[in-house]
């Protein structure tokens, strides 16, 4: 049992040294690899279904940051007329959602940073962005992306971009929100525009 303890505490320690040296490398502007779990995973999957099952066409996905691939493999699966990609910046994580990703034709999983491709090609992204990002993605999303294009975002509110929908949620008890956005046409208005508060 006492082997067991240790075991479990060596490799919590190789975890959150790995977390910050990840957090160290990317500068602090990107989150570490999270991975997505219990009521938010379960309302943005909810949310990105319900819009996936409406689609009169083949939509193409992205998931921005997408970690070890847990949101994509489920939807991929779930949709196999859609095409889905993840972008993932940290080696580890990328690992995981590349061997996840080969079961799927319709799933590819790319080492790249997000923030330097041009994202203007998809129906529909997917983002958990940590915080400090928000503005820079948010313009840059508000850029490019076409005005029938939507982006969930998973507990950080975006800048620049029109607020279409915030869903009630929670993390660990916590209560969190699920974002829906589409592009502004009123790009100077710095923070969006609200529609709904979640607390």
């Amino acid at each position: 049992m006492l082997f067991f303890a240790l075991l479990f505490a060596a490799a919590a320690c190789v975890f959150e040294l790995y977390l910050l040296f990840s957090y160290v490398r990317s500068r602090g502007k990107y989150p570490p690899f999270v991975v997505s779990f219990g009521r938010s995973k379960r309302d943005i999957l909810k949310k990105a279904s319900e819009i996936l099952e409406a689609a009169e066409k083949s939509f193409t996905v992205a998931d921005l940051g997408c970690g070890s691939g847990s949101l994509l493999t489920g939807l991929a699966e779930k949709f196999p007329r859609h095409r889905f990609y993840g972008y993932e910046w940290d080696v580890v994580p990328y690992f995981f959602a590349r061997r996840r990703a080969r079961r799927f034709s319709n799933l590819e999983v790319f080492k790249k940073n997000f923030m330097e491709e041009n994202l203007s090609s998809y129906d529909l992204l997917l983002c958990y962005v940590g915080s400090g990002i928000e503005e820079e993605l948010g313009y840059k999303l508000n850029e490019e992306i076409n005005e029938n294009c939507l982006v969930l975002s998973e507990c950080f509110r975006l800048a620049f971009l029109r607020e279409k929908e915030a869903i009630s949620s929670a993390l660990l008890g916590i209560p969190v929100c699920i974002y829906v956005y589409e592009k502004s046409f009123n790009p100077e208005e710095k923070k969006g525009s609200e529609v709904c508060t979640c607390v």
